[in-house]
């Protein structure tokens, strides 16, 4: 009855000594790195970008049924994960756009973003915390497209869970 009775204090003092992550409710992101690859010519070829997050109850990301007027396709929230491309020049930042603003032929007046639907990634079970990494792949050939060339650049981020909690907005530094 003792060794039965010892085991229960066991079982007991070490479930106590389980740490659950607690994060606030609203998602939080932070810049990890960004990686520029070159294809065999030499040529940039691909950027890719790794924000890390966190969130306390883990609404993040969308199903493919998550089609309700808040997160349809004419939605602000049809993406939950929001990338915007800027130019830095002299210090000024400028949202990029497509085309050349000097051609009216190629002027779209179109803000270049790589915005995102999350797919929903809400773990199983009673702790809905979650932190992980999204890693992002940016093809450098949309990029070769805009005119003038883009120089000093850098990227802003925010991302949004289904109760339309928005995170804060990281800015990279300017590669």
């Amino acid at each position: 009855m003792k060794i039965i009775i010892a085991n229960i204090m066991l079982i007991i003092l070490f479930s106590s000594c389980v740490k659950k992550d607690e994060f606030s409710n609203i998602p939080h992101i932070t810049f990890n790195k960004i990686e520029q690859f070159k294809d065999k010519n030499g040529d940039d070829s691909l950027l890719r970008v790794y924000v890390d997050y966190t969130d306390g109850d883990g609404d993040i990301g969308l199903d493919s049924t998550n089609t309700d007027p808040v997160f349809g396709v004419k939605s602000e929230y049809y993406y939950n994960f929001f990338v915007e491309f800027f130019d830095v020049v002299g210090g000024i930042e400028t949202k990029r756009t497509y085309g050349n603003p000097n051609d009216t032929f190629t002027y779209f007046l179109d803000t270049v973003h790589f915005s995102q639907r999350l797919t929903n990634i809400t773990p199983v079970g009673k702790n809905k915390a979650i932190s992980g990494t999204i890693t992002m792949d940016i093809l450098y050939l949309p990029l070769a497209f805009i005119s003038p060339p883009y120089q000093n650049s850098k990227f802003t981020f925010q991302l949004v869970d289904r109760k339309l909690n928005r995170s804060n907005k990281l800015v990279t530094p300017t590669y």
